[in-house]
């Protein structure tokens, strides 16, 4: 066979790797957080409110109660209303009108309950609605904060009947089942927004009384 030549393996120069410079990392300034508060635009609904509106004025009785908080007046229930009802269903009964007679009879009957089974409270920053329970705390149906008040309307002081409060993205009715001078009282002195319009009414002096007292205003 021919002889193949060996020939030695061509010997490859080795190079240092290139050295890579390292560099201290770009120190970043930390800054303390700022806390923005957002002004956001008075709309046509509040505008004219804060001028309008006054702090509340509520004074503490001198002595209230044993066991009951001076901060919080819960409505007594009154049943004025309820009795015109019901007399207007009378009338109409005689008179042959039943089917107005009816509904009427049954609305008068509604509110007599209602009278009993809802508690309207005016605390100092609110007013509560809630459903005495038996067993446990009244469970709280509602509960608007005067802040959120823009006017209300009481129809009619001698006859009351109604009463209408504005707040701030809705509107709210409710038919006057409880004492209307603790109520005329509550809204001039604890929402901030009094009307000089309706006469003064001072608060009853048996007003603070017991929780689960059945005295009402017939």
């Amino acid at each position: 066979p021919i002889p193949v030549e060996k020939k030695d393996p061509i010997p490859v120069e080795k190079k240092d790797p290139i050295p890579v410079e390292k560099k201290d990392p770009i120190p970043v300034e930390k800054k303390e957080a700022v806390a923005w508060q957002i002004n956001e635009p008075a709309s046509s609904e509040t505008s004219g409110i804060a001028s309008e509106r006054q702090d509340p004025v509520a004074e503490k009785p001198d002595k209230a109660p044993e066991g009951v908080d001076p901060d919080v007046i819960t409505l007594r229930p009154s049943y004025k209303l309820q009795y015109g009802i019901l007399a207007a269903a009378v009338w109409l009964k005689v008179f042959g009108i039943d089917s107005a007679a009816i509904p009427v009879g049954l609305l008068g009957a509604f509110l007599f309950y209602q009278a009993r089974a809802v508690k309207f409270s005016f605390s100092r920053s609110s007013l509560i609605v809630s459903k005495p329970q038996k067993n446990g705390p009244d469970v709280v149906v509602g509960d608007w904060d005067y802040l959120t008040w823009s006017n209300w309307e009481m129809w009619w002081p001698k006859v009351p009947i109604l009463v209408y409060f504005k707040e701030i993205g809705s509107i709210h009715f409710f038919p006057i089942i409880f004492n209307p001078d603790e109520l005329l009282y509550c809204l001039q002195t604890r929402t901030g927004l009094p009307k000089v319009s309706y006469p003064s009414k001072e608060l009853p002096r048996d007003a603070y009384d017991k929780q689960g007292d059945n005295s009402h205003d017939k």
